[in-house]
């Protein structure tokens, strides 16, 4: 008979995690775009500062956006699966990676000038 642990272990490979390059890349994921809008294409509402990711914190902050459809339906999505992706890729498993997904997600909101959109 077959040892049902030794089986267990063959079908269910583990990963190692690594923890600091997912950070970096969920990191380089957040900065290489706020840089960006912020330098390059000197947006308002990357304008940021730590007073406005406060005033985001309340309920009544949040309101619906106005962006066009290829934004919250293409660029919203693609980089949320880099989020995803960063911690995936690196050994988290599927709802540890949706962790990151939705802080990073939810920094990028909370941080814009602007009021933050509920419905992201």
């Amino acid at each position: 008979m077959f040892d049902t642990i030794q089986v267990e272990k063959e079908l269910i490979p583990t990963r190692k995690k690594f923890f600091w390059r997912a950070s970096s890349e969920w990191f380089l994921a957040q900065a290489f775009p706020a840089t960006f809008n912020r330098f390059i294409k000197r947006d308002p509402f990357s304008y940021i500062s730590f007073k406005n990711f406060i005033q985001h914190q309340k309920i009544s902050a949040w309101d619906w956006d106005d962006n066009q459809f290829t934004t919250n339906q293409i660029d919203h999505p693609y980089h949320g699966q880099i989020y995803f992706n960063a911690f995936r890729s690196n050994g988290y498993n599927f709802y540890q990676s949706s962790i990151a997904t939705f802080l990073g997600s939810y920094i990028w909101e909370d941080g814009r000038r602007d009021t933050a959109s509920l419905h992201q």
